[in-house]
């Protein structure tokens, strides 16, 4: 599944500024600082203008100690609103990254992440199987109301408690999506139902005997 990029920048505080500056005073690549240079905020922001079919955007590094951090990339169009599609997003946060490396002669390490997702990144294999079980048999039109269907998707929402997994509410939404073919609609109402199973699994785990 294919997913947003995302963006770390690490190092000495001072170099990470000065690395910031250099973008200020150069405007490479069709970059320009968008926020009050010199201002000590932590929070740097970058415009670029529309090119190759991508529309203008403004893009967003948050500074914390020893690492800036990509906080957004939005399109800049005033007061139309829109959004980015991951190609779009994926493309611009490598474009400007691509710049940042032109001009870091510091160092200042730049990690970015893959763009192809993998549910196996935050559940087990087990569990994988459990909820591709429950996909292949279930009725997409009722999701996991049948007796049958709830008792494979409960064992699939047993199996990620057990172990603790990380895997999100609006990642598992869109793997169902995208990868096993639901409906959105459903693929919310499940994702919702994860949450608050999860949500539940947990408190009664606190809950004393």
């Amino acid at each position: 599944m294919k997913q947003f990029k995302n963006l770390d920048i690490m190092g000495p505080d001072e170099q990470l500024v000065a690395l910031m500056e250099k973008v200020s005073a150069k405007s490479p690549d069709g970059w320009r600082r968008d926020d009050p240079v010199g201002n000590g905020t932590d929070v740097f922001s970058f415009a670029h203008s529309e090119s190759n079919g991508n529309p203008p955007v403004r893009l967003y590094l948050l500074h914390e100690s020893g690492r800036l951090h990509l906080s957004n990339i939005v399109p800049d169009y005033g007061e139309n609103g829109g959004q980015l599609s991951k190609r779009q997003y994926n493309q611009t946060l490598d474009k400007f990254a691509k710049m940042l490396q032109g001009l870091n002669d510091s160092q200042l390490e730049m990690d970015i992440t893959s763009d192809d997702a993998a549910i196996t990144d935050q559940i087990s294999g087990e569990a994988e199987n459990l909820l591709n079980s429950f996909s292949n048999l279930a009725n997409q039109s009722t999701g996991s109301m049948h007796p049958a269907d709830f008792q494979r998707w409960a064992k699939f929402l047993i199996r990620v408690h057990k172990e603790d997994a990380s895997l999100r509410e609006d990642f598992l939404s869109n793997w169902l999506v995208e990868e096993l073919e639901w409906p959105q609609e459903w693929a919310d109402r499940l994702a919702s139902e994860y949450r608050f199973a999860r949500d539940l699994l947990q408190a009664y785990d606190g809950t004393p005997q």
